[in-house]
């Protein structure tokens, strides 16, 4: 799976960097869990300029989720350090087109991020499940039936 674009020259994953002027909102797309689930990492802003990036990511999540057959795309916001509306609502989109799917999609954050509150102020985790992290994800996708983490 490839990295898309809008990934800084700075970015961890590797990736390359933007046109200039160009948000420093980056995604990555990847399998995990030997294929059962898909991981789009996201760092960066997230406002009405770089929307585009993060949606971008996101449909090439659920297509690579779709393509193999995994039932989990995991969105990975650790990274991220700011997120405005436009970007809550490309998420619950997502989590929308993983439903029709038949799959699921998981919010992975750390606890003590600072975007945790935002998630929980707009009731996004009533919406989309959380988790604390990838194995936290995992683990509720393998239990179907065990609660979300707050």
């Amino acid at each position: 799976m490839g990295d898309s674009a809008g990934q800084p020259a700075d970015d961890p994953t590797g990736g390359t960097p933007g046109a200039e002027g160009e948000s420093k909102t980056w995604t990555k797309v990847e399998g995990v869990a030997d294929g059962r689930a898909v991981r789009v990492r996201v760092g960066g802003d997230v406002d009405q300029a770089s929307v585009t990036t993060l949606s971008d990511g996101l449909d090439e999540g659920v297509r690579h989720a779709v393509d193999a057959k995994a039932d989990l795309l995991v969105v990975d916001l650790d990274a991220t350090g700011f997120l405005a509306s436009v970007g809550l609502s490309a998420l619950i989109r997502t989590h929308q087109r993983m439903q029709d799917a038949g799959g699921e999609m998981v919010v992975v954050l750390a606890e003590d991020h600072k975007l945790v509150r935002l998630l929980w102020t707009t009731a996004l985790h009533q919406v989309v499940p959380v988790a604390s992290s990838l194995e936290a994800a995992l683990a509720r996708r393998a239990e179907p039936s065990a609660p979300q983490e707050s």
